[in-house]
């Protein structure tokens, strides 16, 4: 799915400049002319409903999804056409839905309208298991027990949850946790960026290849990091322990207590022990008054 989704990321990028040129050249009206000269006419908004679901798989070549908890029926909301398509099954016995995704691109049937699904859970989840090549997933005010979500080239949201285990391996692209407590996780970034904001995380593992990793009022029982090459910044806490590897880049950390509950690369006694290994660039330590 990652090469397939770089491919695919690559014609959308060359499509809309040949798309934008086209547009210049003749004098399209943007406000009013533009989404209609690319829109795909055949696209039609659907909707299914679902009896209880305990996990959900989510395959796409190109289509996002967003997951959010919600009153009244379990309910799939999606757009389809000639050229997006999607399979989606259900198992009432195993309390599965399925859905796959696929798109057949055509230089003279594209459409820039949103036709991102959204998926609408009135219970927790135990599994969610997300594979997309190429666009946006994001979660929101769910319980989840097992979250594992790859992505070629996109996002990946997460929003006011509660999630047991995480795993997110993100090709190119943002991953962003805000309002989210997890217990167990692991982040394996190739190129992009990693936010967390007001989190509280039990364990966490990152690894990031380039880009910029940033943790804001976020706690951490155990964290261990390693950036190739990058920048990491957190203001929080370290519960436990902490292991942080870079190979080039910097290191900035604000802590959210005074420095005596901290040991760093083996200097004071606090229980709060922090390893910090730079082979090149800077690092910065501060501790609250």
């Amino acid at each position: 799915m990652k090469i397939k989704g770089l491919i695919i990321t690559g014609i959308i990028l060359t499509i809309l400049g040949i798309g934008i040129t086209a547009v210049a050249s003749t004098q399209i009206d943007f406000d009013n002319e533009f989404v209609g000269a690319f829109d795909d006419p055949n696209l039609e908004q659907k909707e299914q409903t679902f009896g209880e679901i305990a996990r959900v798989i989510y395959d796409a070549s190109t289509e996002g999804i967003e997951i959010v908890y919600g009153e009244g029926d379990n309910a799939l909301t999606y757009w389809e056409s000639k050229k997006i398509t999607y399979e989606i099954t259900y198992d009432e016995d195993t309390k599965t839905l399925s859905i796959e995704q696929d798109h057949k691109f055509s230089f003279f049937n594209f459409s820039i309208r949103n036709t991102k699904a959204k998926l609408v859970i009135n219970s927790n989840l135990d599994e969610v298991e997300i594979d997309s090549s190429a666009g946006s997933v994001s979660i929101k005010s769910l319980t989840i027990g097992k979250a594992d979500i790859e992505v070629s080239a996109g996002s990946v949201k997460l929003e006011d949850s509660s999630i047991s285990n995480l795993k997110i391996d993100s090709s190119a692209g943002s991953v962003s946790l805000q309002d989210t407590t997890v217990d167990t996780s692991h982040f394996e970034l190739s190129a992009g960026s990693l936010s967390m904001k007001d989190c509280s995380i039990t364990e966490a593992t990152i690894h990031s290849s380039a880009g910029g990793v940033s943790l804001k009022d976020t706690s951490f029982s155990v964290i261990d990091a390693h950036l190739s090459a990058g920048s990491l910044t957190l203001v929080g806490d370290i519960l436990t322990q902490g292991k942080f590897k870079l190979s080039a880049g910097s290191l900035k950390m604000t802590l959210a207590r005074s420095k005596e509950f901290y040991t760093v690369n083996g200097e004071g006694e606090g229980e709060s022990k922090i390893i910090c290994d730079l082979s090149a660039g800077s690092k910065n330590i501060t501790y609250s008054e």
